[in-house]
């Protein structure tokens, strides 16, 4: 059916951009920013937020064809229900998760939402899907929730919220483009 290969499609695309991610982060993050005052220190938190972002990939691709379709049945009111449900869910487990870990945290309560409301919106179609097939699914932002704490695990000493040095702080008045000629 057209939802299968939708899904088969979705997830060839996203399974290797979800590990370049989250393998590729620190490696990418570096070439891209670190100079200037954007030190050792501020490049690993960054590569751990994006690696934690990272793991939402594949189940922001695999929520967005079940989204799509939904829209495409009628089904407009489950879409907003499951869209309020997904907005509060992240607001919840930003400030949890925000308290532990930082901005890793933030990152994480995003992946998490994310792989619940693909659950959610992928739902109704449960049926129209072989058992194995929804599960696989399933199966694959299970892995995703436990990839993201093993992402967490790894940079915890980076996640931290961390106090920035006054002497790092320096004032700057201008535009943009000037503060990142600066740097």
């Amino acid at each position: 059916s057209t939802l299968r290969r939708s899904l088969r499609l979705m997830i060839l695309i996203m399974t290797p951009a979800t590990i370049l991610t989250c393998v590729g982060a620190r490696d990418a993050v570096g070439l891209l920013f670190e100079r200037g005052l954007f030190g050792g220190d501020a490049a690993d938190l960054t590569a751990a937020v994006l690696a934690a972002l990272g793991l939402c990939l594949l189940a922001q691709g695999i929520g967005s064809v079940f989204n799509l379709l939904l829209y495409a049945t009628g089904r407009t009111r489950l879409v907003a229900t499951c869209g309020l449900a997904r907005v509060g869910l992240n607001a919840l487990l930003n400030v949890l998760l925000m308290r532990r870990w930082g901005a890793v945290g933030i990152a994480v309560s995003t992946s998490v939402t994310l792989a619940a409301w693909t659950v959610l919106v992928s739902w109704p179609f449960r049926r129209e899907l072989s058992r194995r097939g929804f599960l696989k699914g399933l199966v694959a932002t299970g892995f995703s929730l436990t990839a993201a704490q093993s992402v967490v695990d790894s940079f915890r000493s980076h996640a931290e919220a961390q106090e920035i040095p006054p002497s790092v702080i320096k004032p700057f008045q201008g535009e943009p483009g000037e503060l990142i000629a600066e740097c």
